[in-house]
């Protein structure tokens, strides 16, 4: 979490004030392209850790080891063939105006091997979460992100440029996938690398529920995230790249900052996951209520932070920071946060899906919101379509499931967010 905070409060800064406009623009929407990477998970990251939780014993572990590692190797292959498709239709205008740098296309290759790393690791990461091993990972990140940030930063202030980035990226991401397999094959004796038969074959009988669930979390995430990251891509290839930097510099802030925020939610779904299975359900409320509004806490103090650091970002590199376009983007966030956290806890009491549901009606609502705010608010209509969006059924459908199957109070969980985006609209109106 604090390096996380250091790529915010260090490297973004520093990056915005060194890079020229187009090289910025790259970066920007190559972590956008980031961001899309994990749908081609196809769903397996979330669903087969959430199983392993659930696992009685050591040999349906084993099992269900055995059953998913065809099924990871198979949709591995069909990102390695999707992922450049995709990178080249969005990146190709901007390479095209920088009249096909060297750089930004090798920079472009290093950014797509290390999402084609990362997925393939996470056979390994999903094993490890399951068995609420996720201290072991997070601490090997931190000592790996740690030295990946202060070389980021000695190599920008010795202009090494996008490429070097890039270059530095990658081989954290081979660091990693190799950490995570060693933290596996202690785990588990062996590196599993003989398993070829399927789960049902091996004794896993709740194999087609996990393929089942996989597959409407790819749906839900193609949906979800994956609308969201292509109105960004389209943001940068059909807007100038001043303004379309100034839109991706503070969403990427953003995520950042929900990326930070969402680690003490998300960590202690596989020990929920266990404990609702064992009909623990007061102690699954306690943590749901002191995690779920901590992660939102945090959230909103940090936005607020950057509120007030807004004028020192203000004069770096000519990138206007708007506490507009802000507030409206923490209002969104805070609604996503909301309806996202309430579908993980959903899904830990319900074996359907549900997200997939919540997308197909917000996304013709933003379009539909969108049409109406565009002429008024500009590129700040964006945001503020989402959250109008997500606020008139995603929010209200996840909600309502997931109180009512685990007994939860929206005075306890509700209240105090939605007060505070009343705030934010009110003052965005005002």
């Amino acid at each position: 979490m604090v390096i996380q905070a250091g790529n915010t409060v260090l490297l973004l800064p520093l990056i915005i004030s060194t890079f020229q406009a187009d090289e910025l623009g790259l970066w920007l929407l190559l972590g956008v392209l980031t961001r899309v990477r994990d749908i081609f998970d196809f769903g397996l990251l979330v669903t087969v850790s959430r199983h392993v939780a659930q696992c009685k014993s050591n040999r349906e572990r084993a099992s269900l080891r055995r059953g998913v590692k065809v099924v990871f190797s198979k949709v591995n292959l069909v990102a390695c063939v999707l992922l450049p498709i995709f990178y080249f239709f969005a990146l190709y205008k901007l390479i095209k105006e920088s009249d096909f740098s060297l750089d930004f296309l090798f920079s472009s290759l290093f950014f797509l091997l290390s999402s084609v790393v990362y997925l393939k690791g996470n056979y390994y990461r999903s094993y490890i979460i399951g068995v609420n091993r996720i201290n072991v990972i997070k601490f090997n990140e931190a000592i790996i992100n740690l030295l990946l940030l202060f070389l980021t930063a000695v190599f920008i202030l010795l202009d090494g440029g996008i490429l070097a980035v890039s270059m530095l990226q990658f081989l954290a991401f081979l660091a990693l996938f190799y950490s995570n397999f060693r933290i596996f094959s202690r785990l588990t004796g062996t590196a599993d690398g003989n398993a070829s038969n399927s789960g049902e074959q091996n004794g896993y009988h709740r194999y087609d529920e996990l393929i089942f669930c996989s597959k409407r979390e790819f749906f839900s995430g193609v949906l979800g995230s994956g609308f969201l990251q292509t109105v960004n891509v389209m943001i940068a290839n059909i807007y100038s790249v001043d303004l379309s930097n100034v839109y991706l510099i503070l969403d990427r802030l953003m995520e950042q900052i929900k990326n930070f925020s969402r680690v003490v939610f998300y960590t202690s779904l596989p020990s929920l996951s266990k404990s609702y299975a064992r009909g623990q359900r007061e102690w699954v409320r306690g943590r749901v209520y002191q995690r779920f509004n901590l992660s939102l806490f945090l959230m909103s103090m940090l936005c607020i932070l950057v509120l007030g650091l807004g004028l020192w970002l203000e004069n770096l590199n000519d990138v206007r920071f708007t506490p507009d376009i802000w507030l409206v983007l923490f209002g969104f966030a805070i609604i996503e946060r909301l309806t996202s956290m309430y579908n993980q806890l959903y899904l830990i009491s319900h074996v359907n899906v549900i997200s997939h549901i919540g997308m197909l009606v917000t996304i013709p609502l933003f379009f539909a919101f969108f049409s109406i705010f565009n002429g008024a608010f500009g590129v700040a209509s964006i945001p503020l379509s989402f959250m109008c969006s997500y606020l008139s059924f995603y929010y209200p459908f996840c909600s309502i499931k997931a109180r009512k199957k685990l007994g939860l109070s929206f005075f306890h969980l509700d209240f105090l967010p939605m007060l505070v985006l009343v705030i934010i609209v009110f003052n965005f109106l005002g």
